[in-house]
């Protein structure tokens, strides 16, 4: 297993204001989507048991930044998650993986104590690319104690 990072993500207090610096700054292209999601949220909680909760995000993205595939602005409107208490921050080095892969870098982190603190199934999507055609299972280990930024694992999904 090799955690290769594709994805850096940033929850800022004004992502508007965060966007329109980096378009200033050469970064002109962004697909946004708006996310409602079902899952666990607290460290430690087991996946798929009570008690479930629904958030909404809204996302955008831009593509390539440099060696990193993707830059996210996440901004969180409605439901607990797993940033209430972290923003403004950088959120997450994220990864995308199988279910098989993920659930080795599961045990991996669990070796080390590292607990998931937010563990989801996106619902909708309204990103008219993958709205009703692909879902994500995502999975974020609270490494911020140790690297100063958590872990996202990203699994796609075919169906919801």
């Amino acid at each position: 297993m090799k955690f290769i990072p594709e994805q850096l993500a940033l929850c800022p207090p004004d992502p508007a204001a965060a966007i329109e610096l980096l378009i200033a700054m050469g970064m002109q292209d962004w697909v946004r989507d708006i996310v409602v999601a079902r899952g666990t949220v607290g460290e430690g909680l087991p996946y798929n048991r009570e008690p479930l909760v629904e958030n909404v995000a809204h996302l955008a993205f831009n593509y390539p930044v440099g060696a990193m595939k993707e830059l996210e602005i996440l901004h969180y409107s409605a439901g607990p998650n797993w940033m209430a208490n972290e923003a403004p921050s950088a959120s997450h080095l994220g990864m995308h993986c199988t279910e098989p892969e993920a659930e080795n870098w599961r045990k991996f982190f669990d070796r080390r104590g590292i607990k998931a603190v937010q563990e989801v199934n996106t619902l909708t999507h309204s990103n008219p690319a993958i709205a009703g055609k692909r879902w994500y299972h995502y999975i974020i280990f609270h490494a911020r104690p140790i690297l100063g930024i958590d872990i996202k694992l990203i699994i796609r999904k075919e169906s919801p």
